[in-house]
């Protein structure tokens, strides 16, 4: 199973913490889409989740 997340607020951020760190999912089959830089720097040293800023490139690729 794979999971992407819109958006890394206070709770897109606390699911998937939960995810990772309760192992339900890998950081790896995480993706957390959130355009705000520092947000998604902190919940990617957080979790170790992919990370985009937007949407586009993962649809596009």
């Amino acid at each position: 199973m794979k999971l992407a997340l819109i958006g890394g607020g206070n709770m897109g951020g606390a699911l998937l913490k939960a995810f990772v760190k309760s192992g339900i999912l890998p950081a790896q089959q995480t993706l957390l889409i959130e355009p705000d830089q520092q947000k998604r720097e902190m919940l990617v040293q957080e979790t170790h989740c992919r990370a985009k800023a937007d949407l586009d490139d993962e649809i596009s690729g």
